[in-house]
């Protein structure tokens, strides 16, 4: 599992691939956290991804990180491959205060870009 984090002006942009588990989404999540700042929208790129462990989001912590998270971000796009469309707007910022969209071929990279930008 990988999770590349860059910092684009306002935005924080995650590439993810690979099987999650546990450590790994609470990893995401305090990086998350830190990231983000004054920053409030998040562009999440799904390549090669495998999806998340069930348990990945059982632990309190999780929960609590989530919670934080959701409260701090006002838009959210993942651009990935349909068949995780549902799950990762399930368990990515579910809990954000504001917009999550998914973007599934054939929209691009661009057009989550485009979208993010959109006040």
């Amino acid at each position: 599992m990988t999770n590349r984090f860059a910092v684009e002006g306002d935005l924080v942009v995650v590439r993810s691939s690979g099987h999650q588990n546990a450590r790994d989404v609470f990893h995401f999540q305090s990086e998350m956290l830190e990231l983000l700042g004054d920053r409030t929208k998040v562009l999440v790129l799904l390549r090669e991804f495998q999806g998340w462990d069930a348990a990945a989001f059982e632990d309190m912590k999780t929960i609590e990180n989530d919670a934080e998270l959701g409260a701090m971000v006002t838009k959210v796009a993942i651009v990935g491959p349909p068949k995780w469309n549902d799950s990762a707007m399930l368990m990515s910022f579910y809990s954000a205060r504001g917009e999550s969209r998914y973007f599934a071929p054939p929209a691009t990279e661009s057009d989550a870009r485009e979208w993010l930008a959109t006040d």
